[in-house]
């Protein structure tokens, strides 16, 4: 059970981040972003809210996969290009 919480908050706090990095990429249009950051966003939001579908089904276990890799997929497009 405990596991179930961390996997849907691990998601909500996903989905949270995501949301709000599409709503700052969309609000600087005169800002110059890398195309490969938007399509991870867009891959990440897509994976966060499919594991979301999949929990309200109870597909717990295909969803702590999907929300793995859009986890990754978020960071990659927060942190990768600040090196």
């Amino acid at each position: 059970m405990l596991s179930r919480h961390h996997t849907c908050f691990n998601i909500l706090s996903c989905v949270t981040t995501l949301g709000s990095l599409c709503r700052l990429v969309q609000s600087l249009p005169r800002m110059i972003i890398m195309d490969e950051i938007g399509k991870q966003v867009k891959f990440s939001l897509e994976a966060a809210k499919l594991a979301q579908s999949n929990v309200c089904h109870g597909t717990y276990d295909a969803s702590a996969e999907i929300i793995i890799v859009g986890i990754d997929q978020r960071d990659t497009a927060l942190w990768g290009s600040i090196k």
